[in-house]
């Protein structure tokens, strides 16, 4: 299982560089018996906090 990834979180509708950010509320995550992805009102990712991944040369 991955490590959580902290982020930011931002009002519904505010626009960010003239787009909006990406809705995660519909995405169900793979070994999520408990279903806690769900919330009652629309979280939208802001930012990711912390270091960007690293890509595998082989792959990028």
């Amino acid at each position: 299982m991955t490590e959580p990834v902290p982020f930011e979180i931002y009002e519904e509708g505010v626009y960010l560089h003239g787009t909006r950010a990406v809705n995660h509320t519909d995405q169900r995550l793979p070994g999520n018996p408990t279903r806690s992805y769900r919330t009652l009102d629309p979280v939208r990712e802001r930012r990711r906090v912390g270091p960007d991944p690293v890509c595998d040369p082989v792959l990028c």
